[in-house]
């Protein structure tokens, strides 16, 4: 239903990353040798990637990226980008400070079962380490993972089709979330048929977004969805972290 990760128009959804469009896209190698951690939103855009693949794609890096194996392990970088840039990159020393030692403490020890994984960037063979988890429910997991556009809390694993209450009591205690890594939806920017995508929303809210947007001329705060009598209190802090300004 993975993180590591387009525009939000009519698209399937590939595990080579959150969002593809339906027609091919067509990726460029980089003209020259480049560090990951200093590549711009319009840097990745030219080589191909999708507006939100871009934007997600510095959600990972502003952690640093110091190997090809961190770099391969953002999946919001299509296979195929991967093997047109990854001769083409270079990494510098890792330097030291509180976010990246905790990235590096987070990611160093998923290979010991007995430690949390963050499921919005594991990857398939990484959440069957989990137990409780094997190949059914880990294909599962990415599959909501990519139709939510990230897990805000781990209590989101009981939506998982299959997944009992037995089940999750197993399996929750093993994960942890960084919901910094959601990809969010511009209310402001966003059309109707873009946000009816997500799961949570659907067509007659996403509709009630766009008129009221059209009333207002522009959101200024995410609690003017509140204005829509489709959006009650419970659905606006259900939809609250996938939306953005």
């Amino acid at each position: 239903q993975s993180f590591n990760r387009p525009a939000f128009k009519h698209r399937s959804y590939s595990k080579q990353g959150r969002y593809s469009d339906r027609k091919k896209k067509r990726y460029v190698r980089p003209s020259r040798r480049f560090n990951p951690n200093d590549y711009r939103y319009e840097d990745w855009m030219k080589l191909g990637l999708s507006e939100k693949q871009a934007k997600a794609v510095l959600k990972f890096t502003r952690f640093g990226v110091y190997n090809q194996d961190q770099l391969k392990r953002i999946v919001v970088i299509p296979d195929e980008v991967y093997e047109l840039i990854k001769d083409s990159v270079w990494f510098p020393e890792k330097k030291w400070t509180a976010l990246n030692k905790s990235y590096k403490t987070s990611t160093a020890t998923m290979d010991k079962k007995s430690e949390p994984i963050e499921i919005n960037q594991a990857k398939e063979e990484e959440l069957k380490r989990i137990k409780g988890i094997g190949p059914f429910f880990a294909k599962q997991i990415i599959r909501l993972r990519e139709k939510l556009g990230g897990f805000n809390s781990t209590e989101q694993l009981r939506e998982v089709w299959k997944m009992s209450d037995s089940i999750f009591q197993i399996v929750a205690p093993n994960c942890v979330v960084n919901s910094d890594l959601i990809i969010r939806i511009s209310i402001n920017t966003a059309s109707a048929e873009e946000l009816k995508q997500h799961p949570y929303i659907g067509w007659h809210i996403a509709n009630s977004i766009v008129k009221i947007r059209k009333q207002v001329g522009i959101f200024n705060s995410l609690e003017q969805l509140k204005k829509s009598k489709l959006i009650s209190a419970e659905t606006f802090e259900k939809i609250k972290p996938y939306l953005t300004l």
